[in-house]
């Protein structure tokens, strides 16, 4: 069922709100998704209090229409439902949180890292990078002490919110764990590019888990700096003829491609310890004519 909105007048919101209270779950469905629809504030408290609704998919409309309305009035009631017995309640309700932008949802949302449905664990990931900023810090929290689930799920999201103050705690997830915590550090250092975790992901190419160590070397390979080729070329000396073995051999020979053609026009030139880096632009751009000597 579906009504149609006309003017955003008190009298039509006001008649949308007497539907929530409807006997049939789908006139009550079909009213809270209209009023998501008429952006009136007078319409957010009768929402939250439909967010208990025996039915679920009047909950769902609820939340949406709650994520549409963007009242800061609807965090609280909304942070409550996502330990709702549905897992759909749950991730649409992740969802309204990440629309609605506010930080008072980044410790709920974190909790959700964990949920026993991927479905709103991912939906999870995506509301803490939408909140930015204010999810880093608890984030980085996360990834101490917490379950396996939630420290993977952390992972994930400062991967993507590449934020640089996540690159010391994501080097730490690669020295012990479950191995899935470890692989999601290793892809999270690798969107994040950052040069300090060249050499702790250089120490894991020896990884114990498969998969590990493919998410080591496709992170060395996205951050590209000449520092890792030794050890890459030293790892190639340590293959058996198991198939996976073939496959992460010929992942490090393109890996040594690729970094090798992206730093072409870097020299190598000795640094004494504790004197500075060379400066970047003082460097040759690729393509650039050789300097002239006398």
């Amino acid at each position: 069922m579906q009504f149609r909105t006309g003017a955003n007048t008190d009298s039509e919101c006001q008649r949308l709100i007497a539907r929530l209270g409807d006997n049939d779950s789908g006139v009550r469905a079909a009213a809270a998704q209209a009023l998501g629809s008429l952006d009136d504030p007078s319409a957010v408290e009768p929402l939250c209090a439909r967010l208990r609704d025996p039915d679920r998919k009047v909950r769902v409309a609820v939340v949406q229409a709650l994520g549409l309305l963007g009242d800061p009035r609807a965090i609280v009631p909304l942070c409550a439902c996502l330990r709702d017995w549905s897992w759909w309640v749950r991730r649409v309700v992740a969802q309204a949180l990440g629309q609605l932008g506010d930080a008072r949802a980044v410790e709920p949302l974190c909790a959700r890292l964990g949920d026993s449905n991927s479905n709103v664990s991912a939906a999870a990931v995506q509301a803490l990078v939408g909140l930015g900023n204010p999810a880093v810090e608890p984030l980085c929290a996360r990834l101490r002490g917490s379950s396996c689930e939630v420290r993977a799920g952390a992972a994930q999201a400062l991967g993507q919110l590449g934020d640089p103050r996540a690159v010391e705690p994501l080097c730490t997830c690669l020295r012990g764990g479950a191995w899935e915590v470890r692989e999601a550090a290793a892809q999270a250092l690798g969107q994040l590019g950052d040069p300090r975790a060249v050499e702790p992901l250089c120490d894991h190419l020896g990884d114990g888990n498969d998969d590990v160590r493919r998410a080591v070397v496709a992170a060395l390979r996205a951050i590209h700096t000449r520092g890792c080729l030794p050890a890459l070329r030293r790892r190639l000396r340590h293959f058996g003829e198991r198939e996976t073995d073939r496959e992460l051999r010929r992942e490090i020979l393109d890996a040594i491609t690729s970094i090798e053609a992206a730093t072409a026009h870097v020299r190598d030139l000795p640094i004494a310890s504790g004197a500075p880096a060379p400066r970047a632009e003082g460097l040759p751009l690729p393509g650039a004519a050789p300097p002239e000597t006398e």
